[in-house]
């Protein structure tokens, strides 16, 4: 925003607590202890000057206080990562209900929606009618995570043993445990399953390590601890196969890298992720569906050209085009007014 987007006056918010923050310049960010604190009086003040509001990860629907002012909730823009939409369908306790509640209504009453990819805005529509302007913009990477990819392009995969690597995270909506049982056919082959487990539900991931541990032995590998960048997408870089049994829009990063370094991708067909990269951006792709019918050898071969899908994630993680996407999305301000 900084870099790219300087026409434009930017003010940053975020908490203390969480993800390390790369930094341009400290003159424009603040730190919270809570997002609640959005609503003292200094921080109040600058929502109500602001001309636009954008809200990226809606985690905190709890520390609204200041968005319940409705002249700042007409300017405010959520841009959904995921599983801040996602979880509308979970309904299980008066909690959850009382909480989607509460999602709907800053979703109904925003000044617009940004979201990842178009279908995550039709599935947002089969809970609730946004009034707002909707648009489509990514994750702001400022071009860092693209070159990384394209200095490990070189990386040999390894083949002794196979590495696989299975999901992104420690949440349910990965299916580890599905595509793991899938999986249990390749057991006795060389392979190594690397499931990357640093962040997300605790329980769960030891549920997912257990099962790993159960199936594969010593050949599955949990990431529980965070990776430095590079290291990270070595890791990928070096996989043969790429799973994502996601059943939703999710790891997009991770599947973006995994395309772009050459693994051979396995998605979900049930998914807008499928339509994504299938259709829209022309990468081959493999579908979750089929791996119970192939042998190993059919699993593993990847007849796709390495340059044929790079030029595709080329095409795709372009910065320009990221750039003008958020632009449509500051030009909006003047249509408003």
């Amino acid at each position: 925003m900084n870099e790219y987007l300087s026409e434009y006056r930017h003010l940053f918010y975020t908490t203390k607590e969480g993800f390390d923050v790369d930094l341009t310049s400290n003159d424009n960010v603040i730190f919270l202890d809570s997002f609640n604190d959005l609503h003292k009086r200094e921080n109040k003040k600058n929502l109500m000057d602001a001309d636009l509001i954008i809200i990226s990860g809606f985690f905190f629907f709890k520390e609204m206080r200041a968005f319940y002012n409705r002249k700042i909730l007409k300017k405010t823009y959520f841009h959904l990562w995921g599983a801040d939409l996602y979880c509308l369908k979970e309904n299980e306790t008066v909690n959850m209900r009382l909480g989607n509640l509460l999602r709907k209504y800053f979703f109904v009453n925003a000044g617009g929606i940004i979201n990842l990819i178009p279908g995550d805005y039709e599935i947002l529509c089969k809970y609730c009618t946004p009034k707002g302007k909707h648009f489509v913009a990514p994750m702001c990477s400022g071009g860092v995570i693209p070159k990384i990819i394209s200095e490990l392009r070189t990386c040999e995969k390894r083949t002794n043993p196979y590495r696989i690597l299975v999901g992104n995270s420690a949440t349910p909506s990965n299916q580890h445990l599905e595509i793991l049982q899938t999986l249990e056919r390749f057991k006795n082959e060389q392979i190594e399953i690397v499931c990357p487990l640093s962040y997300g539900n605790a329980d769960y991931a030891k549920t997912v390590i257990d099962f790993g541990k159960k199936l594969f032995g010593s050949k599955f590998v949990p990431l529980t601890d965070y990776m430095d960048k590079t290291a990270y997408y070595r890791t990928i870089a070096e996989s043969s196969v790429a799973i994502f049994n996601n059943d939703r829009q999710q790891a997009m990063g991770n599947i973006n890298a995994s395309l772009g370094l050459g693994c051979k991708v396995f998605l979900r067909t049930d998914t807008p992720m499928w339509e994504i990269y299938h259709q829209e951006r022309k990468y081959v792709i493999y579908k979750v569906e089929d791996i119970a019918q192939m042998s190993f050898e059919e699993f593993l071969k990847n007849d796709t050209d390495p340059q044929y899908n790079w030029e595709q994630y080329r095409k795709s993680t372009d910065l320009e085009s990221s750039v003008q996407k958020w632009r449509n999305v500051f030009n909006s301000i003047e249509e408003r007014k």
